[in-house]
């Protein structure tokens, strides 16, 4: 019988294997490997794109074994795997079965234009965890007929009222994921607009989310005059950025930078609003862009400077239009405020610096943060630090606006990471934060002091990434870079087999989990304590 230190040696390097091997030997590989190390060959493969067309035979296995590999699921969906007669019916089977593993992995794979379009049945039988997931895989996928969308439309228009905090994330992911040139389907979910703007989804600052991002989303279809729906919320910060978020084109430009300057005039004393005109600002033409980047390129908010500098990137004659001495000021800035809290600026302010062929300036620090944004198992030198580590786990326990969530903690897979995590608990550093960032079906991010995704590093911890699996109410440490890490975490709300060993892996839901796939951005975390084991 193998051991499980044997166990846990196969799974090590099957997921190795999986990261680093040649994309030409894949098939060979597969055909070699033993059944323990199979599963986590593909997981390692799950975030890469790959060139194969057919599926390997001993793949082929494992897809018709139960349960089904979410990680193959994830890679028939992500690649254009050709799945042949036999094999596609297995897609529908599992979106229909009533476990939920089994239904992520369903509803990953139809993104294959090969494996046929699912029945309604089996997408109606989904659960709103579930669903968007298959949404998205939908849209990827492309070519889907009005009937589904539209049934879709009132399947889920029907639930989200009644039971909002289960089905609102569904309702969001759909609206994301429909096709908005099809009339039918605009005309659909411009009917029910009464009703999901109207959904009461408490707390006041998550109602206000809520109905923030149903109004963006509408948006997308008449283009651009339901700001009153959005302005009507009651978190400001957050209306006005979605404001911003909103003036976009196909708007006139003209208009756009108006509404620009209006919102950066009301919101220009938090950084949030500041970063969401930042963002809209490169949108449009350099000419009606250039007023807003000059007054936001002299601000110092790490947050403001990451997002500008990031916006730039993209669209670099607009940073080539900035007055030399001031893109100077900007491409230095982060590296004149506190190191830890500007490293995603750094980062960004490096690459556009290499993108306008200018010389290199970067510390170390953002040498390494630039190598694991481009190659996230490169790996580096550890910092010093002085967090000290936690001897043993404990659990986590957090009281949201949405319920308790318990944790288990593991001391040993991200020490540095927990012993952070347990000193800023104590510290009350996540009281009344926000879970700023919620996808659906896939995560839900929070921690952050700022609650905007761009604050919660205070101080330095060296990455640690480890073979754990992130599967479904896995806890992680979010990053934006090498030793970036900091109160920023999230937990995943289906099996992710893309992010094994890309993040620091802390812990794992024990109870709550129900309330974590009912998170909505702007949720906040009440208390946070860890109790010892």
């Amino acid at each position: 019988m193998m051991t499980e230190a044997a166990q846990a040696d196969g799974y090590s390097a099957g997921l190795a294997l999986g990261r680093r091997a040649p994309a030409t030997e894949l098939s060979a590989i597969a055909g070699t490997l033993p059944p323990q190390q199979l599963d986590p060959f593909l997981r390692g493969l799950s975030g890469r794109t790959l060139g194969i067309t057919m599926l390997p035979s001993a793949w082929r296995l494992r897809w018709q074994q139960d349960p089904p590999s979410v990680a193959l699921a994830t890679l028939l969906g992500k690649n254009a795997i050709a799945v042949d007669a036999a094999e596609a019916p297995r897609s529908e089977s599992l979106m229909l079965d009533g476990d939920l593993a089994h239904q992520v992995a369903g509803a990953r794979s139809i993104q294959n234009a090969s494996v046929p379009l699912p029945s309604v049945a089996a997408l109606s039988a989904l659960h709103p965890v579930v669903l968007p997931l298959a949404m998205r895989a939908l849209s990827a996928r492309g070519g889907v007929p009005t009937s589904v969308w539209l049934n879709l439309i009132a399947t889920i228009g029907a639930r989200v009222h009644p039971n909002p905090r289960s089905w609102s994330g569904a309702w969001l992911s759909l609206m994301d994921a429909v096709p908005t040139t099809d009339p039918a389907v605009q005309g659909a979910l411009l009917a029910l607009e009464p009703v999901v703007t109207q959904v009461d989804v408490q707390p006041a600052g998550v109602l206000a989310a809520y109905r923030c991002a149903v109004a963006l989303r509408l948006d997308r279809i008449d283009q651009g005059h339901r700001t009153e729906t959005c302005a009507t919320g009651t978190d400001g910060w957050r209306s006005l950025a979605a404001l911003a978020e909103r003036a976009r084109p196909p708007i006139a430009p003209s208009l756009v930078a108006e509404q620009l300057r209006n919102v950066l005039v009301q919101g220009s004393s938090d950084p949030r609003v500041v970063e969401a005109v930042a963002q809209a600002a490169v949108l449009i033409p350099v000419g009606q862009a250039r007023p807003l980047l000059l007054q936001i390129a002299e601000n110092r908010d790490p947050g403001v400077l990451a997002a500008l500098l990031e916006g730039l990137i993209g669209h670099l004659p607009h940073a080539r239009a900035l007055p030399p001495p001031v893109l100077d000021r900007l491409l230095g800035a982060p590296f004149e405020l506190p190191e830890a809290p500007s490293l995603e600026a750094r980062l960004h302010a490096t690459e556009l610096r290499r993108a306008l062929g200018l010389p290199a300036r970067e510390t170390p620090s953002t040498v390494r943060a630039l190598q694991m944004a481009a190659h996230p198992d490169a790996g580096g030198s550890p910092v010093s630090t002085l967090i000290a580590p936690e001897a043993s786990g404990g659990t986590w326990v957090l009281e949201t606006t949405a319920g308790t969530i318990r944790i288990a903690l593991r001391a040993d897979t991200a020490p540095e990471a927990l012993g952070l995590l347990a000193a800023t608990t104590r510290e009350g550093t996540y009281r009344q934060t926000t879970f700023h960032r919620v996808v659906p079906g896939f995560v839900a991010q929070g921690g952050d002091p700022r609650g905007d995704g761009y604050g919660g590093t205070s101080r330095i911890i060296p990455t640690e990434l480890s073979g754990e699996r992130f599967e479904r109410g896995a806890v992680g440490i979010a990053l934006a870079g090498l030793d970036t890490g900091g109160t920023q975490f999230f937990i995943t709300l289906t099996d992710s087999p893309h992010l094994d060993a890309r993040y620091p892996y802390v812990g794992q839901v024990i109870s709550g989990m129900n309330v974590a796939d009912r998170l909505m951005t702007g949720d906040q975390i009440v208390s946070a304590a860890v109790i010892a084991p």
